[in-house]
């Protein structure tokens, strides 16, 4: 837990005085902050949402105060810059919600240019649909990301299939077309969403369909969607390498750091 205050049940509260509580299911959300104001919160709230149904738990969260309670809570600690986490946890008798900045790894203007390296791992979500906290793909995804120094992990099912990043979307681009695994396959990101709502704008054709891990070579390029990484291309995966300077990646990582402008100029007009 990163700052010098978190949120419980909507109180602010030294991180000092924080105390670990033991809950039967953790239903969360990782939002990007972004000059203090939280990046595409109203799909964030929405997803959480969405995995808290699928958990089949029935809550409600204020949208609007949820919002305002963190841009506060980004003015106590004096960050105007990461990632936050809303934690819903359900226990027998109660229900928790809990809000804190933690630790966050954004690539830097190098690997934006250069792209990154992303390694393959036998592994996948349990439940790709909702985002419900699975401490053993994770620590395996870590474990694999430190041994082999790549900056994400490709999730590849039994059929030997590319699903999904373990904390990110992969998209594989060939002829001017988006390759990235069927939607209900994969924990739909909102950045995901992003790029869907991009391609379609622009009338660039997504095929969602399942991705071998040996057809990887046939790609032009690459890259990765996520809160913290953005759009962000991948120079290789293991030994696969691509090309970064794609102009259809390049178009993308435009078009979608121009959402994000809107999006911080929308919430702040809300504010106001």
């Amino acid at each position: 837990m990163l700052g010098n205050y978190f949120l419980i049940n909507g109180k602010f509260l030294a991180v000092d005085s924080f105390e670990k509580k033991e809950a039967d299911i953790n239903v969360y959300e990782v939002m990007r902050v972004i000059d203090g104001i939280p990046l595409f919160l109203r799909e964030h709230i929405s997803r959480l949402l969405h995995s808290i149904q699928l958990s089949k738990r029935v809550f409600e969260i204020d949208k609007k105060e949820l919002g305002k309670d963190i841009v506060q809570l980004c003015k106590k600690n004096e960050i105007e810059e990461g990632n936050i986490m809303v934690k819903v946890m359900f226990s027998s008798d109660n229900v928790t919600v809990l809000v804190h900045f933690i630790e966050h790894f954004y690539p830097s203007l190098s690997n934006y240019t250069k792209g990154v390296s992303v390694g393959l791992l036998k592994a996948k979500r349990i439940n790709p649909k909702a985002k419900i906290i699975n401490h053993t793909v994770r620590d395996l995804a870590n474990n694999e990301i430190r041994t082999s120094k790549s900056y994400e992990v490709l999730l590849v099912d039994e059929q030997n299939e590319i699903r999904e990043g373990s904390r990110s979307n992969f998209f594989g681009i060939k002829d001017g077309k988006l390759y990235t695994a069927p939607l209900n396959l994969v924990l739909k990101g909102i950045t995901l969403s992003k790029v869907i709502a991009i391609a379609k704008s622009n009338k660039i054709e997504i095929c969602y369909k399942p991705i071998p891990v040996s057809v990887l070579s046939n790609f032009d390029a690459a890259f990765l969607s996520g809160t913290s990484p953005k759009i962000l291309p991948i120079s290789a995966i293991d030994s696969t390498t691509f090309d970064v300077k794609n102009a259809l990646l390049l178009k993308i990582m435009n078009a979608y750091d121009e959402l994000v402008c809107s999006d911080i100029k929308r919430y702040i007009s809300l504010l106001k």
